[in-house]
C-alpha cells in the first residue's frame, strides 16, 4: 500500500484540499495537479457578446442572400397588415422556407460566417414575434424552417391548420383580433449589438434572489392591467403563467407561505371572486403552485360586462 498526497482539486465548483490518503495499485511516482480552466472555452459572457457580433456579408452572392433575408421581413409585414389573407401568409412561410434552405445550404458547404449579419439576427427576431402575436402557430413557422419548399406544401399546412391566423397560445389569433377591431402590433427589430451586456455571474443565492424578485415584480406588473381590454387581458395572464411557472418549477428554493406570495394571491383570488377571471383561463401553473387559489368560487359567465 501506498500513501501519496493529493493536491488542491475543484469539484463542482468547490475547492477541496484533500489530506493524505492510502490509494492501492497506483504506482508511486503518480501525482495529482490541480484542474484548471480551459482558456479555450468561451465563459458565458463571452459566449453572449460572440452571438452579439455581427458581420457584413461582402462575399459572393451576398446580393442574392440579401433578398432572402430582407422577403422574410417584408413579407413579414405584409402578413401583419392582411393577417386574415390566406395568401400573405404562406408568401411569408415560403420566404422563411427559402430562408432556412439557403442557410443550410451554407452550412453544409462550410460558409455558415456568410449568415451572420444583423439581418439574419433579425430573422430570428421576425419569426418569434410572428408565433407570439398570433400570425401564424408555432407548428406552421417549424415545418416552415425545416421542411423546405416542396410542391403544395404550404397551400396543404395552412388548409390544415384551420383559418389563417391561426394561434398555438391560449387565445385568439391575429385574425380573429383583427377582426374584432384590434389594432395589432409591428414588428419591434433591433439590432443585436444594441442588446445589454450580461450581468457579471453571481451566486447560485443572489440568482435565487433576483428570480424571486423578477417573478414577483412580473405578477403585480400583470395584475396592475385592465382585465377588460384585449392588450390588458394577455399581458395579464402572460405574467401570472411566468410567475406561477417560477413558483412551482423553483419550489426547492422558493418561501413557504411567504407574505409578498400570499399578497399575489389574494390579488388574483379577489379578481376570480368578482368575475375578472375565470377558473378555464388560468394558467395551468395556478394549480400547481397555489392550489387554493385556483379553487376559488367565482362568478360564471362573462368576465367582463359592459367594458368593465
Amino acid at each position: 500500500m501506498k500513501l501519496i498526497t493529493l493536491g488542491a482539486l475543484v469539484f463542482g465548483g468547490t475547492l477541496i484540499v484533500a489530506t493524505p490518503v492510502a490509494v492501492f495499485g497506483l504506482p508511486s511516482n503518480v501525482t495529482f495537479s490541480p484542474l484548471k480552466p480551459n482558456p479555450d472555452i468561451p465563459t458565458f459572457a463571452e459566449s453572449v457578446a460572440a452571438s452579439n457580433d455581427v458581420h457584413a456579408d461582402e462575399a459572393e452572392g451576398s446580393a442574392d442572400r440579401n433578398q432572402i433575408r430582407r422577403a422574410v421581413i417584408q413579407r413579414a409585414r405584409a402578413l401583419r397588415a392582411a393577417p386574415c389573407n390566406a395568401g400573405a401568409k404562406a408568401a411569408y412561410l415560403a420566404a422563411v422556407s427559402a430562408y432556412s434552405v439557403a442557410k443550410m445550404e451554407a452550412v453544409r458547404a462550410g460558409e455558415e460566417d456568410q449568415w451572420r449579419t444583423a439581418l439574419d439576427d433579425q430573422f430570428g427576431q421576425v419569426t418569434d414575434q410572428q408565433v407570439m402575436d398570433g400570425f401564424v402557430t408555432m407548428r406552421e413557422s417549424g415545418q416552415a424552417m425545416m421542411a423546405g419548399a416542396r410542391q403544395g406544401w404550404l397551400g396543404r399546412m395552412v388548409r390544415d391548420n384551420g383559418e389563417a391566423g391561426a394561434s398555438d397560445w391560449d387565445g385568439p389569433g391575429a385574425c380573429e383580433r383583427h377582426q374584432a377591431g384590434e389594432v395589432l402590433p409591428q414588428l419591434k427589430l433591433e439590432h443585436p449589438r444594441a442588446r445589454p451586456q450580461p450581468a457579471p455571474v453571481s451566486s447560485d443565492r443572489e440568482n435565487q434572489a433576483t428570480l424571486l424578485r423578477v417573478a414577483r415584480e412580473s405578477a403585480n406588473t400583470a395584475l396592475d392591467k385592465d382585465p377588460c381590454s384585449a392588450d390588458g387581458r394577455r399581458a395579464m395572464l402572460s405574467g401570472l403563467s411566468y410567475y406561477y411557472e417560477m413558483r412551482h418549477s423553483r419550489r426547492s428554493f422558493w418561501p413557504k407561505d411567504a407574505g409578498p406570495d400570499r399578497y399575489i394571491d389574494g390579488r388574483v383570488t379577489s379578481l376570480i371572486r368578482r368575475g375578472k377571471l375565470q377558473h378555464s383561463e388560468l394558467p395551468r401553473w395556478v394549480a400547481l403552485a397555489a392550489p387554493g387559489v385556483a379553487a376559488t368560487s367565482g362568478v360564471a359567465g362573462p368576465v367582463c360586462r359592459d367594458g368593465r
